[in-house]
């Protein structure tokens, strides 16, 4: 039998470990710590103010947590175009893996932005919102130096918004708005097309129980059970992560092709849902089809003029062209209208009839 000639070299080895790695940890949060600094600096320089009332480094023996407390995030040169600001912000990562953070925002959160068209066409738009919620968490991964992947969980989230348009795309916003459960998954890959390697993308989008309220016109509130948008994106590049500019960080990177495997909006009765494939090999714009399934329709519209978000003559409209487009358009065994819709350079077309032109929402 083997006998050690020490009896006390196990601790002592064990003990060695333990400082080694209390070393490690302490040479790590130092240098996060002065990796935050350096990091807020390079957003000055790039027109970003960053600032926060103070840091506090924790989480020995496994994890780095940085929690800050009132960080904000504001645009130098134009606060208004956009600002956030919040009661706490935690940034987690285990010690050995710092490429795989968690971030969950605390307390109460408030964020602003703007939009000013350069077409002349429509106003500035600008909305605030303030949230809080039960849980609002975030995870990235990173690796190749870029975001590899982005999770995000909300729930039971109570926001309040404050805006003057919904940037050419809403007529009204809603001053009050519930949502039980907010995720976001995005995760780049690979695929082969034509014998070439692209990068690709996988958005998916999910929201549960919906609740939004206008109370200073006395609108009652508004439910959707479901919203789930989920589709894939062949890559014409992809984005670096540039540390030096929050703006760099998420820039929209050009799609080859988008294909959207589900969308749907529940609301019973009213059911809304869509997919299809859109390409733009050679353009600025994409080309494609998409099928449109609409149930409940009628319902839809009746309540719209009911709550005066769509004016009595546009109801008519509506009406009568549903009317229509029922007896030219299939149905499917589910009770849904089916139409097909062409997208050609961007505008959306059902037949002859233009439904979307984008060049007024730009």
């Amino acid at each position: 039998m083997l006998k050690l000639k020490h009896p006390a070299l196990p601790s002592l080895v064990a003990l060695a470990g333990f400082a080694f790695w209390s070393v490690f940890w302490v040479i790590m949060a130092g240098r996060i710590e002065g990796e935050i600094e350096t990091w807020v600096e390079r957003q000055a320089r790039h027109g970003t103010d960053v600032t926060y009332t103070s840091v506090d480094i924790s989480g020995y023996p496994f994890r780095l947590v940085a929690t800050f407390e009132a960080p904000r995030i504001v645009a130098s040169d134009d606060p208004s175009a956009f600002s956030w600001e919040g009661d706490g912000l935690r940034i987690i990562s285990q010690a050995y893996n710092i490429r795989h953070i968690i971030i969950e925002l605390l307390g109460r959160q408030d964020a602003a932005w703007s939009d000013a068209p350069d077409d002349g066409m429509r106003s500035p738009s600008r909305i605030s919102v303030s949230f809080t919620g039960d849980q609002l968490w975030g995870s990235l991964k990173l690796g190749g130096g870029r975001i590899e992947s982005i999770d995000t969980d909300f729930r039971m989230i109570k926001a309040d918004l404050v805006g003057d348009g919904g940037f050419g795309l809403l007529p009204d916003l809603p001053e009050h708005l519930e949502l039980d459960m907010l995720e976001f998954h995005s995760r780049l890959g690979k695929t082969f097309n034509g014998g070439q390697k692209v990068t690709t993308r996988d958005v998916v989008l999910f929201a549960e129980q919906i609740t939004s309220g206008q109370p200073s016109t006395g609108k009652t509130d508004e439910s959707i059970e479901e919203i789930l948008v989920a589709f894939s994106e062949e890559l014409t590049g992809t984005a670096p992560l540039h540390s030096g500019d929050i703006g760099a960080n998420l820039p929209a990177v050009p799609a080859q092709s988008v294909e959207i495997h589900e969308a749907h909006m529940f609301r019973d009765p009213v059911s809304i849902r869509l997919n299809g494939k859109l390409e733009r090999p050679h353009k600025s714009d994409f080309d494609g089809t998409i099928k449109l399934y609409l149930k409940g329709h009628d319902v839809l519209v009746r309540e719209m003029a009911e709550a005066d978000d769509l004016p009595d003559a546009a109801a008519l409209i509506a009406g009568a062209l549903f009317g229509v487009l029922s007896m030219v358009s299939d149905t499917n065994e589910d009770g849904e209208l089916v139409l097909p819709l062409d997208v050609k350079d961007g505008d959306v077309y059902f037949g002859f009839l233009p439904l979307f032109d984008k060049e007024d929402y730009r």
